[in-house]
């Protein structure tokens, strides 16, 4: 199957909103989109979508698709859009679509107006497991968005409330894909030295290069051990030195990336403490942050790393999480 922009879609407003970014992301590579729905039933909190029953799924779930699918087609008239209805789990189903995917999307749940997301076990496993990149997508809540136009709004809230023709306890088959404004500000880079990975910096690039953005590249770092038991180690001058020497190493790490990417300006900000709490802050008014998974599991099985688990539940943009030896 050629490359695409995949994205799963369970008919709640988080995964109808990672659609909408999706279908920019396709329109921007030049990729066809694809809709994947899972014909058994999603595990929340992923989805968030009401229960349906057993015999309607499939139906309801064509009807969503195609629903989805014509309003996506509307606000992005050029964009070849491909649905599939699969007989199978979510993360199954998801896992067998980003094996040949460019780029996979999925929707989260908001947890506040100032934080980022809440993920369920299928996303959390598809995240820790993909081949491919993941992105990861709040629904828009029209209460943190007071600027939005009346008709936005109005959209937004009847996506939340799955439809305006939903009622309780059944599916909200006409749920359309809510406005999501197109998102401004920099693309946020973590970038860790002690293992920098071409992809996740070329990923970000390429994707501050698409958006016309600012890349700022966030490197975090910590005084060794011995500056807390060695007196002599207390010399202002050796964390003078250590602040120099990474800075140097962030500098010479993405020398060859600023020479072919001429176009995108970038800010590299080395500074001294926990990387999630100074990535968080940087994602404050960012587009998109972008971050790394090692292709390595551990003891306790597939997992995202900590850094990656702290930013995407306190920051808001988009989160694309790349994948890496």
């Amino acid at each position: 199957m050629s490359p695409s922009v995949v994205t799963g879609l369970d008919g709640s407003a988080a995964s109808l909103a990672a659609a909408e970014w999706a279908a920019r992301e396709a329109e921007v590579r030049g990729l066809p989109l694809r809709l994947v729905h899972a014909a058994e039933e999603w595990s929340t909190p992923y989805g968030q979508s009401p229960p349906v029953p057993l015999l309607s799924r499939p139906r309801w779930g064509e009807r969503m698709l195609a629903r989805a699918a014509d309003e996506l087609a509307e606000r992005h008239p050029g964009l070849k859009i491909e649905t599939e209805q699969v007989a199978d789990g979510a993360f199954d189903t998801l896992m067998e679509a980003s094996r040949d995917a460019d780029l996979l999307v999925l929707g989260s749940r908001r947890l506040t107006a100032l934080a980022g997301y809440l993920m369920g076990s299928v996303s959390l496993a598809v995240l820790a497991r993909a081949t491919c990149p993941v992105a990861l997508v709040r629904a828009p809540d029209p209460e943190d968005a007071p600027a939005l136009a009346p008709a936005a709004r109005a959209a937004a809230l009847t996506a939340a409330d799955g439809g305006a023709d939903h009622r309780p306890g059944t599916p909200p088959a006409t749920a359309g894909a809510p406005y999501v404004p197109a998102p401004v500000g920099e693309v946020v880079l973590g970038l860790d030295l002690a293992k920098p990975s071409d992809e996740v910096i070329a990923h970000a690039f390429a994707a501050a290069a698409e958006r016309g953005a600012v890349l700022r590249v966030v490197h975090g770092w910590s005084m060794p051990p011995v500056f807390g038991y060695d007196p002599a180690a207390l010399d202002p001058a050796h964390g003078t030195e250590l602040a120099a020497d990474h800075s140097a190493r962030l500098r010479d790490a993405l020398r060859p990336w600023r020479t072919s990417h001429p176009g995108v300006t970038v800010v590299e900000q080395c500074v001294v403490g926990p990387p999630a709490a100074h990535l968080t802050e940087a994602a404050a008014g960012a587009c998109l942050v972008v971050l790394g998974r090692q292709n390595r599991p551990s003891v306790l099985g597939f997992r995202i790393g900590p850094v990656t688990h702290a930013v995407l539940h306190h920051v808001a943009p988009p989160v694309v999480v790349v994948p890496h030896d």
